[in-house]
């Protein structure tokens, strides 16, 4: 993906988003991946992984898990421009770079990181 855009990324991801969902762009860095790219919808109850290609921005696949699936998980955070989050779900290990702060998206990735940090991490 050569520039990432809200509208880009709320396209990707409006077939599966819920009013009270958050939403973020991410780097995959796990073997169970299908590419790099992803979008991550998440709220109480479910998690949503969509990952794009590379050039298009069009939906590869989709992973969904409830979010009481999501065992085994670590969460790296501090003063650097990135967070690194990591799970066990559905069979799989997952690892998630998330950027914290990506100008065109607004507060979309800082958002999602309070979330998570609030309400989903063990």
């Amino acid at each position: 993906m050569l520039f990432i855009t809200k509208k880009m990324v709320t396209r990707s991801a409006e077939a599966y988003l819920q009013p009270d969902m958050r939403i973020c762009y991410a780097k995959s860095q796990s073997l169970a991946s299908v590419t790099n790219q992803a979008v991550l919808l998440l709220n109480q109850d479910k998690f949503v992984i969509i990952f794009l290609t590379l050039f298009t921005s069009k939906v590869a696949a989709v992973f969904e898990f409830a979010t009481t699936d999501l065992l085994n998980q670590k969460y790296r955070s501090g003063p650097s421009l990135a967070s690194v989050w990591s799970f066990d779900a559905g069979g799989q290990h997952w690892r998630f770079l998330i950027t914290k702060v990506i100008l065109p998206l607004g507060s979309m990735q800082g958002d999602f990181l309070e979330f998570l940090e609030q309400h989903i991490l063990e």
